[in-house]
């Protein structure tokens, strides 16, 4: 049997690694809402360049970047809102500049760009279409479910076979709605 990620030389490093993550993830927060707060109030350009030099040195790291996105976009729209703002835009980094977010379903006229910068998560595009389950067709499904079945005879590594079996059950589950 594997050893697992999980045992007891591990468990206590990793615990350690977590706590300190979790620590320096609310700092981190914490100054962001304080450089922030002075910006949009103030007009700080300190805060401002802090704010500026943070995003530059998480450039390097796509999910450090993430989660700096989102934790400027919610603390900047939350400090609008607390200070009379009905309808607040986020903020970002775009080109090293602290810039508002453009919204996805912004047009390209009144943006003057192209539409595609950071999103606020709004779209007016799903709120105005019904969802719908989407149609399979049956023939190309059984297709589909007969080649499946081909590599699942031919495969031997453990994982393959779970992976193809899984999406064998998909189809034969999407088959039988199929028109």
């Amino acid at each position: 049997m594997n050893t697992l990620l999980l045992n007891e030389k591990t468990i206590s490093a990793l615990t350690k690694g977590l706590v300190a993550g979790v620590n320096n993830k609310a700092k981190i927060k914490e100054a962001i809402t304080e450089s922030m707060t002075l910006w949009i109030l103030d007009k700080n350009n300190i805060a401002r360049d802090a704010l500026q030099d943070l995003w530059a040195a998480s450039a390097h790291n796509k999910g450090a970047i993430a989660v700096l996105r989102t934790h400027f976009n919610t603390v900047s729209k939350a400090i609008k809102k607390a200070n009379g703002d009905t309808a607040p835009v986020g903020l970002t980094v775009k080109d090293g500049i602290l810039v508002e977010v453009i919204s996805r379903t912004a047009s390209k006229a009144s943006t003057g760009g192209s539409g595609d910068g950071e999103s606020t998560g709004e779209s007016d595009s799903t709120a105005k279409k019904p969802v719908t389950a989407p149609v399979f067709d049956k023939i190309a499904l059984l297709s589909s479910i007969k080649i499946l079945d081909a590599q699942i005879a031919n495969a031997t590594d453990e994982k393959v076979l779970d992976g193809l079996r899984y999406a064998l059950f998909i189809l034969i589950t999407n088959a039988e709605t199929a028109q």
